[in-house]
């Protein structure tokens, strides 16, 4: 094992994060705030795997397709834990998953004709932190109506705008740069 591959080993630790997260989070026994632990260290280990591989250059291949995945894995997770505990969240659940399906769909033309990944984006991870904060408070406060309504009011904003900015900013030019 070299240094290079401690960004990969966070996503992996991620990944399994998922199972503890779901487990915990509908457990009788376990207090509210431990499944809340796990998501945060899960969203923790996403900010450092990053950094890391920015900023020594351990960026691999393998990294590109596996830190978004266990991103992505761990945030479906919640939502359907959130969906399945209170029907409130199913339609900010639906807004996530079809805001995902449109973004993994893009990226992956872009990926068949460019044979590159494409990079995140600062509205991406602008999404990602609201996305994160938001579902920290769900998770401790699942039945505060009127904090509910507000947190998915402006969860449901920012999902939007990345969408709408990943395809004008991304997905736009692309096309433009294919019919030139």
């Amino acid at each position: 094992m070299t240094k290079k591959n401690i960004p990969n080993i966070l996503s992996i630790i991620r990944l399994i994060m998922i199972p503890a997260f779901v487990a915990v989070f509908f457990s009788e026994d376990a207090p509210r705030y431990r499944s809340m632990l796990i998501f945060l260290a899960a969203e923790l280990t996403d900010v450092a795997d990053g950094y890391l591989a920015r900023r020594f250059g351990w960026i691999t291949e393998i990294g590109k397709i596996l830190d978004p995945m266990a991103d992505k894995l761990m945030q479906a997770a919640a939502m359907v834990s959130l969906a399945i505990e209170n029907d409130f969240f199913i339609w900010i659940a639906t807004l996530f998953f079809a805001k995902e399906l449109v973004m993994v769909s893009g990226a992956l033309v872009l990926m068949k004709k460019q044979k590159k990944v494409t990079a995140s984006s600062w509205f991406g991870k602008m999404a990602t932190v609201i996305f994160a904060a938001v579902t920290l408070v769900f998770i401790m406060y699942p039945d505060n109506f009127a904090l509910d309504v507000i947190l998915t009011a402006i969860l449901g904003g920012a999902l939007i705008f990345a969408l709408l900015m990943y395809y004008f900013t991304v997905f736009r030019k692309f096309e433009k740069q294919n019919k030139e």
